[in-house]
């Protein structure tokens, strides 16, 4: 099992993507969501279908309308379980570490607030302000950590 979560951390680190969504709910509510979400995407199918098989991860494939480019296989997961995939393959992840520890921060925050205002159902009230602001900042932090700009600036080597 060990060789299949470092394999999958590499995985992970080229093909994956670590994020937090924010959908507007209808009213009452009339608070955002924010939900975690990972997804793996590539043009190999059995990989994908592997991902499936082996983590639980859902598919969704994406056909171009152009005929010279490939079809892509989207594998992903989302809250708890997203959270879950990720602390398997923590510990052998070189590149998206801060994606991960931002995200099982943010899952286990959300989780601890659920916890203790009645557990899942709680998702379906209105959320109070100051929950609101709190995973706005994690929404913006995750934002922020995968945003590429950063990263193509002049380097000397």
């Amino acid at each position: 099992m060990e060789a299949t979560r470092i394999y999958t951390a590499g995985l992970f680190d080229g093909e994956g993507h670590i994020g937090i969504s924010k959908a507007f709910a209808k009213p009452p509510y009339r608070t955002p969501k924010y939900i975690l979400r990972i997804t793996i995407a590539m043009t190999d199918e059995p990989i994908i279908q592997w991902l499936c098989d082996t983590f639980g991860f859902n598919m969704n494939v994406y056909k171009p309308n152009n005929t010279r480019k490939k079809t892509a296989w989207n594998a992903y997961l989302h809250s708890r379980r997203a959270a879950d995939f990720l602390k398997l393959i923590h510990p052998y992840v070189m590149v998206k570490t801060k994606q991960i520890a931002l995200a099982l921060e943010f899952q286990a925050s959300i989780t601890a607030f659920d916890e203790t205002r009645g557990g899942r159902s709680y998702r379906f009230k209105r959320l109070p302000d100051d929950e609101v602001q709190r995973r706005e900042t994690y929404y913006l932090q995750m934002i922020a950590l995968n945003n590429w700009s950063h990263r193509f600036h002049s380097i000397s080597c």
